[in-house]
């Protein structure tokens, strides 16, 4: 395959993706791939028992279960290597269905009230593969919230990438939800 540009943001070769920065975007460069997500957003990158979670917000941090503020936007993206998951819950990834995928690694945040699956778990594209993604609606505390997954395994570690906000502020999360997975690229070895 010869290089094309996909985007103006992305451009690609050979099976891998490099994100390119644009004005109003910035390269975000994870465990095992790389993405362009909103300059508006601000990033905080923490690893605990060898996953690594990368929350991005549109104001403040987000709580530890990835709920941003009322009237805010977050993404969480989660690399969770094989190892980790049968580390912690004797669990077999590679053996997974993509039902249990899904309800292997969603869930919502604790004390969250009024669960609803808006779309269930379906099959979507994504950086040249096949994920799978699930819509929930929530309420956490007084707070009504949307949250939009979507989830795959790439080279023996599970990827979450999770937006969270309010029903109100769906269209603007979406749009930086989708900066972030169609310029999604995978590192390469």
């Amino acid at each position: 395959m010869t290089c094309a540009a996909i985007t103006l943001t992305t451009a690609a070769c050979s099976s891998t993706t490099t994100a390119v920065a644009t004005p109003t975007t910035r390269i975000l460069t994870g465990t095992g791939f790389s993405a362009l997500y909103p300059e508006s957003l601000t990033v905080k990158t923490q690893t605990t028992r060898g996953a690594t979670q990368y929350q991005l917000s549109s104001h403040g941090p987000l709580s530890d279960a990835g709920v941003p503020k009322p009237g805010a936007i977050g993404i969480t993206i989660q690399a969770v290597p094989f190892a980790v998951i049968e580390a912690s819950r004797s669990l077999n990834p590679t053996t997974w269905t993509p039902t249990q995928l899904v309800n292997n690694t969603v869930g919502t945040p604790p004390g969250a009230t009024a669960i609803t699956v808006a779309d269930p778990a379906h099959s979507v594209s994504f950086a040249g593969g096949t994920a799978y993604a699930l819509t929930l609606s929530y309420t956490s505390g007084s707070t009504s919230n949307v949250q939009e997954d979507l989830v795959d395994i790439h080279a023996n570690t599970v990827y979450l990438v999770e937006l969270d906000t309010e029903p109100s502020l769906q269209a603007s999360g979406e749009a930086a939800m989708k900066t972030v997975t169609t310029t999604w690229g995978w590192a390469t070895t």
